[in-house]
């Protein structure tokens, strides 16, 4: 590639003056072969960056002029999209945090009556199952309200899967505490849309649950109180 001079891009921008995206600021050398591009910031409400019709027809443009035109709408469209990203993972994610919790909290009380149970002496044994089945049932509702909430979170990482932002740099970028939701449980777009299968945490929560019941019944085989695990 020939060396790029700042005077040849000065007459590009000035040969692209009245075509340029409306967010162009604009265009300076880098090195000998590359350039930065300068943008006002997107909000991601814009109409999608596309290279004007009219422009094709403009025969006094040079081919250089015409290159530069469509990588810099290349660029605004990435920008754009990028900002469409955040808007919508912000709209998507709103009321996440609170969910979330309410699901930890469900999710700790019930794994701190199980962890009691090796200690919880037997005449309150019957009182602490059934405390922690209630506190199953719980956990499984708040999994099944997280799911409902991740759908959305979910499709719009989906749909925004091309860009180079990390989530956490998105999440960060919408004003959602990043460490708090790089811990979600948040699966592929994919995984809620069959109609049966259960869906990402629940499947999670579901998986543990019959692990402590389980653990309940053969507790309940060896001390000969075959009622306790059912």
């Amino acid at each position: 590639m020939s060396p790029i001079s700042q005077i040849d891009v000065a007459q590009l921008a000035s040969e692209l003056t009245g075509w340029h995206h409306p967010h162009f600021v604009s265009i300076t050398k880098t090195d000998d072969t590359n350039v930065q591009w300068t943008f006002k910031p997107f909000t991601g409400s814009e109409a999608e960056p596309i290279v004007p019709t009219a422009f094709w027809r403009d025969d006094t443009l040079s081919e250089a002029a015409r290159n530069t035109l469509e990588f810099e709408y290349e660029v605004a469209r990435r920008l754009w999209r990028d900002a469409r990203y955040i808007r919508d993972i912000k709209e998507a994610a709103a009321g996440a945090a609170s969910c979330w919790d309410r699901y930890t909290q469900a999710r700790n009380e019930m794994d701190a009556l199980f962890t009691a149970m090796d200690t919880t002496a037997d005449t309150h044994w019957r009182a602490t199952v059934s405390k922690l089945l209630t506190a199953q049932e719980k956990t499984l509702a708040a999994a099944a309200a997280w799911d409902h909430k991740a759908k959305p979170i979910a499709y719009v990482h989906g749909t925004y899967g091309r860009t180079e932002l990390t989530r956490r740099e998105v999440y960060e970028r919408a004003g959602i505490d990043p460490t708090d939701a790089t811990a979600w449980v948040i699966g592929d777009d994919s995984d809620y849309d069959a109609r049966w299968d259960l869906k990402p945490l629940q499947k999670l929560v579901h998986d543990a649950v019959e692990a402590q019941r389980e653990h309940l019944r053969k507790v309940a085989e060896l001390t000969a109180d075959l009622t306790l695990g059912k």
